[in-house]
Formats: structure tokens, sequence, C-alpha cells
């Protein structure tokens, strides 16, 4: 009896201890703190269709520090989080960015999830006033110091209605004026400067334009002086420079003339714009076009940019933009226009027609191009190439064609016909 009795005791006393435990780990669940996840008003503002980030201030309490991959439920469409929130102490920031994709604004009622605990919802707010922006491109055009003249600006928009609008430009020199309104359509429009600018030298001015209420970036405006055709020194450091057709004529024309030559023709030149040289095609120089730019020993400076529509139909000795180079042309493209550039030659033993240049003797043509159709004519002796005709003694670097080169005798995709140890490399 006595030994039945202390089973029994035994077995109560484990059932109790037993008992005790789990009532033990229940209060100690029910005892363990909750966590708390807040998040705070938005820093900095979202703009839709534009880039941008914004921040959220966040606090929690009895979530370990650390580096948290987080949940944003109810996000926009363009919308991501950007990188972890990390916990230090209780506190952190939310970033979020994107481009939204809504055209409207908007405030989305958001919840964080960090560590398994969820925030009350908070705003996220996008402004959807979609920027307004105004683009100025190049001057097309001369404005020459004490003459009356206009030049324009085509000007390239967003977010801003079609309609005339009355335009402020900041930093016009004295005697320029805008010249009417500024009609914008299809995010689009022209710019007219005018005036009679009172300044005697040639000129570079940095200006502003001013559109329903957006200031565009700076743009240039350059005047020429009467005395220098273009605006520069005509050095190494501060080459002539050429915006139009006008002035790549005008340079022709002094080069070309005994009278001027030997001021013009060994200067440093730069080209600063495309150049469209329609105006002197096939109604020009009485259907002949182009007159190319002869016995030119400067330095021209394409600058990546390309000269488009060059026409010639000449029988010159050296037909091609310039006609004879004795010193150096890079970084030129040129576009031929549709009927090409021929001639029957000259009277010389051999003439040289090429889309750069006729003939080269002592000159360096480097990173060249020539698009279109390159042709000599007739029963004269013809060398004919794509960049250059007739080469002697000079160096053609990095020049390449694209179209037809055709001719009687002597022709070739870049070169015609090379004398006196050429260096020619040429791209394929």
């Amino acid at each position: 009896m006595k030994k039945y009795f202390s089973q029994i005791f035994v077995a109560a006393f484990v059932f109790a201890a037993v008992f005790t435990s789990c009532e033990d780990d229940k209060e100690k669940e029910e005892s363990a703190p909750s966590k708390i996840v807040a998040v705070a008003a938005q820093n900095g503002t979202l703009t839709a269709g534009k880039e941008g980030t914004v921040t959220f201030s966040v606090t929690t309490e009895n979530i370990a520090n650390g580096s948290y991959d987080v949940a944003v439920a109810n996000r926009p469409a363009g919308i991501t989080v950007q990188g972890q929130v990390t916990i230090s102490f209780g506190s952190g920031t939310l970033t979020m960015a994107g481009d939204a994709t809504t055209t409207a604004g908007i405030t989305s009622n958001l919840v964080l999830t960090i560590d398994g605990a969820t925030s009350a919802t908070f705003a996220l707010v996008i402004d959807a006033t979609l920027p307004k922006t105004v683009v100025v491109g190049e001057q097309n055009g001369t404005l020459t110091a004490g003459e009356t003249g206009t030049v324009t600006f085509a000007v390239t928009t967003e977010n801003i209605a079609n309609g005339s609008y009355t335009v402020a430009v900041a930093n016009l020199p004295v005697g320029v004026t805008v010249q009417g309104n500024v009609t914008i359509s299809d995010n689009g429009g022209t710019l007219t400067l005018a005036g009679n600018a009172s300044t005697v030298a040639s000129i570079t001015t940095t200006l502003t334009l001013g559109i329903d209420g957006e200031i565009s970036s700076t743009f240039t405006l350059t005047i020429i002086s009467p005395a220098t055709f273009f605006s520069g020194a005509g050095t190494n450091a501060s080459p002539f420079e050429i915006f139009t057709a006008e002035q790549l004529a005008k340079l022709a024309e002094l080069v070309n003339d005994p009278a001027t030559r030997a001021e013009w023709r060994d200067k440093y030149y730069k080209l600063c714009a495309d150049i469209d040289l329609s105006a002197y095609g096939e109604n020009y120089n009485d259907g002949k076009g182009w007159i190319p730019i002869s016995s030119f020993n400067g330095h021209f400076d394409g600058d990546g940019k390309k000269i488009t529509e060059l026409y010639i139909n000449n029988d010159l000795a050296d037909v091609g933009l310039f006609g004879s180079i004795g010193g150096t042309v890079t970084n030129l493209g040129i576009e031929i226009a549709l009927a090409g550039i021929k001639s029957g030659g000259g009277a010389v033993a051999i003439s040289g027609v090429g889309g750069v240049a006729g003939s080269v003797g002592g000159a360096n043509i480097t990173n060249c191009y020539v698009i279109g159709a390159v042709r000599g004519d007739g029963d004269r002796q013809i060398a004919v190439g794509g960049v250059v005709g007739d080469v002697r003694g000079s160096r053609i670097t990095n020049c390449y064609t694209i179209g037809t080169v055709s001719g009687r005798m002597y022709v070739g995709g870049v070169v015609g016909i090379a004398w006196g140890s050429p260096s020619i490399s040429f791209l394929n």
C-alpha cells in the first residue's frame, strides 16, 4: 500500500511540473512586446513622367537593428522601393523612386511591412503637372554688325500648349530685338531675332529664351563684323567660325579672289553648324552650282558637322567642296545632292574630282566621309575619287565613301590617283 502511494505522488508531481512549465511558456508568449512600424510624411516631390526619388522617415519599436528587405503595398505603376531599409535604434529611411506613369496627381494609401510588422497606411503624393521644357537650336542665318538683318532659331518644347507666345530673350546685345511672337505648334516653333547690332566687332553672346514661364538652357547668338565676315581670330586657339552657307560661300569668294587670297587662304576655320548648300545648287552660278574653294592652304575643322546638298557641274581643273588643298581638312562629312558632282575636266594634264577636294598636295585629310555620286565625264584625263581625286604627297587618314564613283581613267572609292609617296588609310 505504501509503495502504490509513493508512485501516485510521483506521478502527480510530474504532472504538476509539466502543467507549470506550459503555463510559464504561455505567460512568456503573452508578455512578448509587439513589433511596431510607423511611416512619416514624404520628403521631396515625385512628378509624373519624370524620374525622381522621395523619402519617408520610418520609426520602429521592438525591431532589431539591421537591413531589411521591405514590401510596400499599393504602389502605383512605375514606382519602386529603392534598396533596403536599415533600422538603427528604432529609426530608418524608406526611399521610393521611379517615373510615375500616372497622368493625374494621386495620393496612394500605402502600407510598409518590415520584419513581419505592417505599418498603418501612409500617403504617396505624385504631382501630375507635366514639366515644361524649352530648347533652342543653332542659329540659322548671319547677323552682321551695323547691318539690318534677321536670324532664326528652331525652338522645340514639351508640354506647352499650341499658341502664339510673347517671349523674353535675356542678354540680347544692344540693337538686337525679338521679331514678333513665337508660335508653338506640335511642340515646335521659330524664334526670330532682328536688328542692326551696334557692336563693331564679332561677338558671341549667350542668351536664354522664356516661353510660358519656362526658361530655356543657354543658346548662342553670333554677330559677325563686316571687317572679318566671321567670328574668331583665324588662329589655332580662336579659329574663324562658320555657321551658315553664306559664310562658307564668302570663304570661297575670299580665297578664290587673287586680291584677298593671301589674307584668307592660310587661316584656321571651324564649322560650327551643319550647313545646307541647296541655295548653291542647280539654280546657282548659271547651273554650275557650288564654286569650289581653291588654293586653300589653311586648316578647316569640320568639328563633326556635315555639309549637305553639295552640287557641282563644272569643267574646272579641280572640282569638289575644295578645288585644291595644301593644308588640312578634318572631321567633316559631305552629303552630295541627288544630282551629284560631275566634271568634264579642265585644260590641264590631269584634272581632279572628289567630294572633299579635286586635288591635294602636301595636305592632310583626316576623318572625313562623302555620301553620294561623284563622276568624271568627257575624254580628258580625270582622276575621280569619292573623297579626293588627285593626291600628291599627302596624307589621307580614316576617310570613307558611300555611293558611286565613276570616270574614264583614274577612279577610286576614296582616292582616284596618288603620287609622290602618299599615306592613305581608309575605313571599310
